[in-house]
């Protein structure tokens, strides 16, 4: 099992909340508090780099100082091809957003690069292979009501006959 199938498995779990059996609830549950541990610890060390939090900051600052806002102050938000949310910038300050943003971009350079790196050895991380310390659940003990959407979330910790 890869760790980003844990990743998914700790992202998912409380959509396995509904399903029933001792072994099975003992199993996933002592997966989860295995893998949640092992996780945290990859997510904070991700995320360290405090001269790229600093350079988040400085953009949203820009971002928000030049965005639009309705008739009741409210920043008018839209969403991207990705479905996140976005502001709308006003149109007149896009070449000065433009321009500051770069310049942070420059002045962060290293702080950026340093997450780029960090980003890619979670990625690297996630792609490797589980301990072996995995609680494998025998298929017999898998609940009869179980969905295709949560055996996905438990197969790579499923024991077949």
């Amino acid at each position: 099992m890869k760790k980003i199938e844990m990743y998914e498995f700790i992202k998912g779990f409380d959509g396995l909340e509904n399903l029933e059996g001792y072994e099975f609830v003992k199993g996933v549950t002592k997966n989860y508090n295995l893998f949640k541990n092992e996780l945290e610890v990859l997510e904070k060390a991700k995320n360290t780099n405090k001269g790229f939090g600093e350079y988040q900051e400085a953009v949203q600052a820009v971002i928000r100082e030049n965005a639009k806002k309705d008739e009741n102050g409210e920043f008018i938000i839209g969403k991207d091809e990705a479905g996140r949310e976005t502001y709308t910038l006003i149109e007149e300050n896009i070449t000065k957003v433009n321009k500051t943003l770069k310049s942070l971009e420059t002045k962060h350079k290293a702080s950026i690069t340093v997450q780029q790196e960090n980003e890619q050895k979670f990625i690297d991380e996630l792609n490797s292979e589980v301990s072996d310390d995995l609680s494998m659940i025998n298929e017999n003990d898998i609940p009869k009501d179980i969905t295709a959407k949560q055996m996905k979330l438990v197969f790579s910790m499923i024991k077949f006959d």
